[in-house]
C-alpha cells in the first residue's frame, strides 16, 4: 500500500559553491525495458515516519523539513509537468517515486605562486651578450598550498515499476553546497527540473 507525502530512498542536495559559479554534476539512467511516457500514474513511497535527520548540527540548514517539503513539491510539480499524473488508487500506480538527500564533507587543495619573480636578465658569451625572460637568480617561485574543507550535497530521484518493483529511472545531481539563500522555492526547482530532464521518453 502506498500513501502520498512520505519519502522512503536515500537523498542528497548539492547547490552551488560561489555566487554565478555552478559546480553542478548531473546524471541519469534510464531502465530501456521500463519505458515512462505521459499519462503513467505515479505515487509517493509509503513511510511510517519521515527519515531521520542526519543528527549534525552543521548540516540542519540544508537537511530540515521545510528543505524536504520543498523538494517533494518540486518533483510533484516537475512529474504533473512532464505529463505523469498522481494516482487515483494507490495499488494501481504505474511507478513509485522517491527521494534522498544527504551532505558529505571533503577538502581540496589549492596552489598559488607566493611571488612572481620572472623578470629580465642579460645573458653574455665569449663574442656577444642578449637580453631575455628568466626566472632570476632564485629560481622559479615557491608555491604556497592551502586546504580548505567543504560539504558537498546530492540529490536522488528514483522512479519504481510498482508491479514488478524494479528501478525505471534515476536521477542524480550533485554540487558543492553554498549559501542558505539559494535554497528558495525557484532553486529548489531548478535542481529538480536539470536533474529530471528527459524522463519522459
Amino acid at each position: 500500500m502506498y500513501a502520498r507525502p512520505l519519502q522512503s530512498a536515500t537523498l542528497s542536495l548539492l547547490l552551488l559553491g560561489a555566487a554565478g559559479c555552478s559546480t553542478a554534476d548531473i546524471s541519469a539512467d534510464h531502465s530501456t525495458a521500463i519505458p515512462i511516457s505521459a499519462g503513467a500514474t505515479f505515487v509517493w513511497a509509503t513511510a511510517t515516519q519521515p527519515p531521520p535527520a542526519s543528527g549534525k548540527i552543521e548540516n540542519a540548514d540544508f537537511d530540515n523539513d521545510i528543505v524536504r517539503q520543498r523538494i517533494q513539491d518540486a518533483i510533484d510539480g516537475e512529474l504533473q509537468h512532464q505529463g505523469l499524473a498522481p494516482a487515483t488508487d494507490p495499488a494501481n500506480a504505474d511507478f513509485v517515486v522517491s527521494y534522498h538527500i544527504g551532505v558529505s564533507r571533503k577538502q581540496s587543495v589549492t596552489a598559488s605562486p607566493e611571488m612572481t619573480t620572472i623578470m629580465p636578465m642579460l645573458h653574455c658569451s665569449a663574442r656577444h651578450c642578449w637580453s631575455g625572460l628568466s626566472w632570476g637568480y632564485w629560481g622559479p617561485p615557491l608555491e604556497t598550498r592551502r586546504t580548505y574543507e567543504y560539504r558537498e550535497g546530492s540529490l536522488i530521484i528514483d522512479l519504481q515499476q510498482r508491479s514488478s518493483n524494479r528501478l525505471a529511472w534515476r536521477g542524480i545531481y550533485r554540487e558543492r553546497l553554498g549559501d542558505t539563500a539559494k535554497l528558495s522555492d525557484k532553486a529548489i526547482y531548478r535542481i529538480v527540473a536539470d536533474t529530471m530532464k528527459g524522463l519522459v521518453q
